[in-house]
């Protein structure tokens, strides 16, 4: 999340807003691995973010036109030549690479700075080569970080020489590329295979050969060229998205309650993924059911803290009925952890008495009620509220807080001799992935 970060696009997002034309990449936001990308912004705030994979002979004509109207749907769309991408990538060395990163990055600075008004996970589409290549990204996303992939006539294979970052197997396919074996069921991404009525048979046979082992994908067949299949699918799931919304702010993970107790967890700033689900799936395993908050699309928009401690406060009385327990665990990481504090203190007070523990993971001095470019920076913005004050207003009994002994900027240790809990961990601000202890000191409330 916080590396290679960029800023300062709004002066350039404001004066380069043509429609139906390519943009100058500017000069401030790094692109990652992805050479001389190509840039299409919307007239207006983002409705969608589309990252758009040429096909094996590079960016030409049909990916113009496919990313032309993309942009005339609302989208910002990212256009990446394939093979100047490949050599980029093969010219890093021979380690494996993490190519979700750069999307993941840059869909939140470009859809920040668009004045987009509710993030939009960003999707993958590519056609044959560049379709093979966004199927096998799936293998290394995180849930929740792509809104979806799309491949036109998927290849049989592609022709990245280093290896993706991933646990799952590389294969030879028929035509002397690579792919990998993704695994069954569903995957951390919808997955859309289109094949169009010039699909050459590799591309038939790969989805029938990833449909036989229990990938679940969403096969459709096409009249038109794979490009125009590749086109009115990427523009109808942003029409949905922008019906129905994007993936909402709250996640639920019902449980028989064990111990006449549910939780919320309020995620960090990159959403709902990581240790906050991971933590959360663990308490749901104990049985105590969860609601988690996604932070990246609660505050994508501005919130105050009487806002969110009113939200809290429905959520509490909603679930707690619903799943009919009287304790409540409000729990929350990096941002989550810093914001909470303050809104447990605008929880009303009948909500707020049910509230039994507030754990706190890894929280930061200074709390920011909107995700911005700053906060993936590691750092806060000048609106930032220190969170100091409203945690010593906290009841301490009540209190768990928990940080990485390499977590230099946590507040958990102003708490030193307060009555509340305070551990300090092994590791940093991810506590070197030991999640299970994580869980087990936050069923456990020390």
């Amino acid at each position: 999340m916080r590396r290679h970060l960029a800023i300062a696009l709004a002066g350039f997002l404001a004066t380069s807003a043509a429609w139906g034309a390519e943009q100058p990449w500017p000069t401030d936001l790094d692109p990652g691995l992805i050479p001389a990308p190509q840039l299409y912004l919307p007239g207006g705030p983002a409705a969608g973010m589309v990252f758009l994979f040429s096909g094996a002979a590079g960016w030409g004509a049909n990916e113009d036109g496919v990313a032309t109207r993309l942009q005339h749907a609302g989208a910002a769309v990212v256009g990446i030549d394939l093979p100047s991408y490949f050599s980029a990538i093969d010219s890093g060395g021979s380690d494996c690479v993490y190519l979700v990163a750069d999307f993941e990055r840059l869909s939140h600075e470009l859809e920040r700075q668009s004045g987009a008004e509710t993030f939009h996970a960003p999707l993958l589409g590519g056609i044959a080569e560049g379709g093979a290549l966004a199927m096998d990204i799936l293998g290394q996303t995180p849930a929740d970080t792509l809104g979806g992939v799309v491949a036109a006539n998927p290849a049989a294979g592609q022709a990245l020489a280093r290896s993706l970052c991933m646990k799952f197997t590389r294969e030879t396919a028929s035509d002397g590329g690579s792919f990998y074996d993704l695994p069954p069921g569903a995957q951390p991404a919808p997955l859309t295979v289109v094949l169009g009525s010039d699909a050459p048979t590799d591309s038939v046979q790969r989805v029938d050969a990833a449909a036989a082992s229990g990938v679940t994908l969403t096969r459709k067949a096409a009249t038109g060229t794979g490009y125009a299949a590749l086109s009115d699918t990427l523009a109808s799931i942003i029409a949905a998205d922008n019906v129905s919304g994007d993936a909402p702010a709250i996640v639920e993970l019902p449980a028989q309650p064990s111990r006449d107790t549910m939780a919320i967890m309020v995620s960090g700033d990159g959403g709902w993924r990581d240790i906050d689900r991971t933590v959360a799936g663990m308490l749901q395993a104990d049985g105590v059911p969860v609601v988690g908050l996604d932070s990246l699309r609660w505050f994508w928009a501005p919130r105050t803290p009487e806002e969110t401690g009113r939200e809290l406060g429905r959520l509490i009385d909603i679930y707690t009925d619903r799943w009919n327990t009287d304790h409540v665990i409000l729990a929350g990481y990096s941002f989550g952890a810093s914001i909470l504090p303050a809104a447990f203190l605008s929880i009303p007070a009948e909500a707020q008495a049910k509230v039994s523990e507030i754990a706190l993971l890894g929280p930061g001095t200074n709390a920011d009620w909107q995700i911005t470019v700053s906060g993936w920076l590691g750092s806060t913005s000048s609106q930032a509220r220190p969170v100091a004050p409203d945690l010593s207003a906290l009841p301490a009994d009540r209190v768990l807080c928990i940080y990485g002994e390499k977590d230099l900027q946590s507040a958990c240790p102003t708490l030193e001799g307060s009555g509340a809990k305070v551990i300090k961990t092994g590791g940093g601000h991810h506590f070197d992935g030991d999640y299970p202890a994580l869980a087990r000191h936050v069923l456990d409330g020390s």
